[in-house]
């Protein structure tokens, strides 16, 4: 759809042209950031062996304003509020995973990078027992956001007290 040959295009779907204008005017900037490029793509990776199969792929994202994560759809895929309808007529069995992506500029995943990039961070057990609870608390997170079910709704509410303890430990 066009409107004064400017193309509509969904929010939803990864790899928005916003995404594109924003890289664009930013060029300079990132070559002086290599190593939080570097960092959050290791963050990346990590998000997808703790999510597993529940996401499709983990990727950053500079169109988010405030919201350090979003979920969004592959291109071509299914509009994730037209999956939903599809499901409750029983047109669907169940959901596809989505995208999940990470406000590159949020605090939340600036410090989850650093945690990850941190030396002894794999010898750290209850650092990354905190980085593993917050990773399923964003996920479930962004669920909320768009209007989707919690996936394991137990499993959020354990997720929430064990970062109260860690927080109260720490």
């Amino acid at each position: 759809t066009e409107y004064q040959s400017v193309s509509f295009k969904s929010v939803t779907k990864s790899g928005s042209d916003i995404e594109e204008t924003s890289e664009k005017s930013e060029e300079s900037a990132e070559d002086k950031k290599t190593n939080a490029a570097e960092s959050l793509d290791k963050l990346c990776e990590y998000i997808k062996q703790v999510l597993g199969e529940k996401v499709l792929e983990v990727k950053k994202t500079s169109r988010l304003a405030e919201s350090p994560v979003c979920l969004s759809i592959p291109e071509g895929g299914m509009e994730i509020r037209f999956e939903r309808f599809m499901i409750e007529n029983k047109q669907l069995n169940e959901a596809r995973p989505k995208i999940f992506e990470i406000n590159q500029n949020h605090k939340i995943i600036k410090k989850l990078s650093d945690e990850i990039m941190a030396e002894n961070f794999d010898k750290n057990e209850i650092s990354k027992k905190k980085i593993d609870e917050t990773i399923k608390l964003l996920f479930a997170q962004a669920n909320i956001i768009e209007g989707e079910p919690v996936p394991d709704i137990k499993e959020y509410a354990n997720n929430i007290n064990k970062l109260i303890e860690l927080s109260l430990v720490a």
